[in-house]
């Protein structure tokens, strides 16, 4: 569904690279859906998909030769300088305080080598002490941490209406979230639990009516060439 409304698995100009073969690090992978979607296309490139709990570990079993899956902090990846060619993130924007992003950033550069790539995909919204519009900011510190080529972008997905193929997975995916953050949402919300479930069962006539859509940012830059 994202690599559809995206037009791929990735956005940053690194296809040509990754054909040839290339190391590339999916820093915060999750269950590791990327990489190995990624590595199956590129069998020449090497793809390393990190986060800081081990929720990959079944995916492992299906993950191609040229993928490999490791724990670790991205505030401190545990990486020498100018390792990868393209180091890719994905939706990690909650995952950090805003105090913490400039350092993560910095932690993206210093793995990527000199000519790499660098590419943010993010999501808006606030919650709590974690600001996610904090992301806006991206752009202008990829910039202040030497990076040239930076194109920032977004593109609007429908939740639940629109083109078929985005329409239900979209909605799916909406209320799966909704069900995996109920008890942070009922306690924001201060609201009990048969409500919050009526109100997530009514929501997907809401959505269809008012036409409710989800942003979906990206950002990519490159390092300059040493």
């Amino acid at each position: 569904m994202l690599s559809y409304l995206l037009e791929g698995n990735q956005r940053a100009p690194v296809q040509e690279e990754l054909k040839a073969g290339i190391r590339v690090l999916d820093a915060g992978c999750g269950g590791g859906i990327w990489s190995i979607e990624m590595a199956r296309l590129y069998p020449n490139s090497d793809f390393t998909g990190t986060d800081i709990v081990n929720v990959f570990a079944s995916s492992i079993p299906n993950a191609p030769a040229n993928c490999n899956f490791q724990i670790a902090d991205t505030r401190k990846l545990p990486f020498e300088n100018d390792t990868f060619d393209y180091v890719f993130q994905r939706f990690q924007v909650s995952c950090f305080r805003v105090d913490e992003w400039p350092n993560v950033l910095r932690e993206l550069v210093r793995v990527t080598k000199p000519g790499g790539w660098i590419e943010l995909v993010i999501t808006m919204m606030w919650m709590r002490d974690v600001d996610m519009n904090w992301s806006s900011n991206f752009p202008r510190v990829l910039k202040e941490l030497g990076l040239i080529n930076i194109t920032a972008d977004y593109r609007s997905m429908p939740i639940g209406w629109g083109p078929p193929e985005i329409a239900e997975p979209s909605y799916t995916n909406f209320i799966k979230a909704f069900i995996a953050l109920k008890p942070q949402m009922m306690a924001t919300l201060g609201i009990p639990e048969d409500e919050y479930d009526q109100r997530v069962k009514e929501s997907e006539n809401e959505c269809k009516q008012h036409k409710t859509y989800w942003n979906v940012d990206y950002v990519y830059g490159r390092k300059p060439m040493a």
